[in-house]
């Protein structure tokens, strides 16, 4: 209401019967801001360092603030100390401790994290409510301060947090020149892949040579999102350097993935490497937030503590990575039946498999569909709103063109409403829970009528996503590299890549068509925009590369390469399309 009962200017001039006379008590412990206020700014705007000296002499004028409230207010009393605004330049993350009202020692967390150590600002309001015994507002967001225990001593504990904030500030430095080195180096992989096809030699040697150094390269690039996950496996911000060690994480994880995608006799297949690293991807993704999303904080592709966006679940980017690698391998998984049970001799795509082929297929992907949902949509695990919408039509889309059968634009719209019923279904239930989410909170929005304003601003900013040109760059790349160097078959002398590879693979086009459904769907869904067909790209062009560039390899090995396209085999009146 903006009404303080009783006010002094210090807490020296405040006597043991002003501490007994409010309920709450709101005390300023402002000594560290004050020292960067009063060291000004320079002509260019940026903070005057504060030296050392100075601020620690204004940290231990602080700590000599919070020591006098603790020894003057009456016993009993819980305190709540927190770090409401940073000083300096850089942020970080700032201090949350409680004493009393039933904390004990160990680390503060709250449903809003679900992060041992981590809480929000927001959560403080939860927490002032609940230990004054009053009804929170329904417009308040956060949930209450809860302990969780730990055998762990003070110092251990405050060294894990310091290392929370140095793995933030680290993933603050280099997460946007990864999305640029990622996104540059498929750039670069496009541009070769595109001139040593349109110039491989007439030597055997040194085409072999050629496309198979491609389709490492490719695999890399495929393994590269997967690989930033499984980074957070070592703990590399406790180096010296952590950013370096970060990095050499990442390409070495990224490496292994490719190591066992080419170490066993499947390295011969066209898509089954593809298939190791989409499914590594996928388990490991859907087993995080199944555990906790220990990986997805302060990840290059997950988020971080700082923006404090997210604490749990999937965020968007790691959203889109996901669903496409469950899609891919859902898609390159019913390979095995569709290949064992077939119609004839030598069927030209799904549509040439028999019927117990394509029971099989689309049992396979109702069973990774479903699973791939419920570990996006659930509360408890991915707790993503979007994703539900993007990957039900695509896995719907999936066994469609598994079975040989067409997509009209009217199933799609079918599909699409599914999923806006699915996980409108899945909010509703959440938000009959003590503490929902934010998947919750929309279906009373959207009961108050206040749903609107949440749609309009996720969508303002799906359409300002536009500007973030690191994934509009690599995004244009990819769709031009796509249609003129694997899909367009007049520009080349030999069989487009694309063509060759739905010949050695199945469920290749249908893999890519509901690879790009998701994506494009999931970018209209989701306030990130066009960062998640990018990244949705990231992971599925380099992959299909590699299995086109393999099953040029055999071709070549086979001695089948024609100058011109060859006529599709036994291809199907019910071509699938979307």
């Amino acid at each position: 209401g903006g009404r303080v009962d009783r006010y002094v200017a210090s807490t020296d001039q405040a006597a043991s019967a002003d501490w007994a006379r409010c309920q709450l008590a709101a005390v300023d412990v402002d000594e560290i801001f004050r020292a960067y206020l009063n060291a000004g700014v320079d002509p260019h705007g940026d903070q005057v360092p504060v030296p050392d000296g100075k601020r620690a002499a204004a940290a231990s004028a602080a700590d000599r603030r919070v020591a006098q409230v603790v020894s003057q207010v009456p016993a009993g009393t819980t305190i709540l100390v927190a770090g409401l605004s940073d000083t300096g330049v850089n942020p970080h993350l700032r201090v949350a401790v409680a004493k009393g009202g039933g904390y004990g020692p160990g680390l503060l967390t709250s449903s809003a994290t679900r992060q041992d150590g981590l809480v929000t600002l927001t959560d403080l309001t939860s927490t002032a409510f609940q230990q004054l015994g009053l009804k929170e507002p329904q417009q308040a967001v956060g949930s209450a301060w809860r302990s969780q225990h730990s055998g762990d001593s003070t110092a251990t504990r405050v060294e894990d947090l310091e290392d929370e904030d140095v793995a933030a500030q680290a993933i603050r430095a280099v997460q946007t020149s990864f999305y640029w080195v990622l996104f540059a180096t498929q750039l670069v992989l496009y541009a070769i892949a595109a001139l040593a096809l349109r110039r491989l030699g007439n030597d055997p040697r040194s085409r072999a040579r050629i496309l198979g150094g491609m389709r490492v390269i490719a695999l890399l690039g495929g393994a590269a999102p997967g690989a930033s996950f499984l980074a957070g496996l070592m703990p590399w911000w406790r180096a010296a350097h952590p950013t370096p060690v970060l990095i050499c994480a990442v390409l070495g994880f990224a490496g292994l993935m490719t190591g066992v995608a080419l170490a066993g006799p499947w390295r011969r297949s066209a898509f089954l490497p593809g298939l190791v690293i989409t499914a590594v991807t996928a388990v490991v993704l859907a087993l995080d937030v199944m555990t906790g999303s220990s990986l997805q904080l302060n990840t290059l592709m997950g988020y971080t503590a700082l923006v404090a966006g997210r604490f749990y679940g999937f965020g968007n980017q790691a959203f889109s990575l996901f669903a496409v690698a469950a899609i891919l391998t859902a898609a390159w998984v019913c390979e095995f039946p569709l290949r064992r049970h077939r119609a004839e001799p030598d069927p030209g795509g799904p549509a040439g498999a028999s019927r117990r082929a394509k029971t099989v297929s689309v049992g396979i992907v109702a069973a990774i569909g479903l699973l791939t949902v419920a570990v996006d949509g659930l509360p408890a695990w991915g707790s993503d709103f979007g994703g539900v919408i993007a990957i039900t039509p695509a896995f719907a889309m999936l066994g469609m063109m598994i079975t040989g059968k067409r997509v009209s634009p009217v199933k799609l719209g079918a599909f699409c409403a599914a999923g806006i019923a699915l996980v409108l279904a899945i909010s509703w239930w959440n938000s009959r829970s003590a503490n929902p989410t934010h998947m919750g909170r929309f279906w009373r929005d959207l009961m108050d009528g206040n749903a609107w304003d949440v749609v309009t601003r996720k969508f303002d900013a799906m359409l300002n996503s536009l500007g973030y040109w690191p994934f509009t760059l690599a995004l244009a790349a990819a769709l031009v590299f796509l249609f003129f160097v694997l899909a367009r078959p007049t520009r080349w002398p030999a069989v487009s890549l694309l063509h060759r590879a739905y010949q050695h693979t199945m469920t290749m086009r249908p893999a890519l068509i509901c690879a790009l459904a998701v994506g494009i769907i999931g970018t209209l869904v989701n306030d990130s925009g066009v960062v998640i067909l990018s990244v949705a790209f990231s992971l599925a062009t380099p992959l299909m590369l590699a299995a086109a560039v393999r099953s040029l390899e055999l071709d070549l090995d086979e001695g089948t390469e024609q100058p011109g396209p060859r006529a599709p085999r036994a291809a199907s009146t019910e071509s699938p399309s979307a």
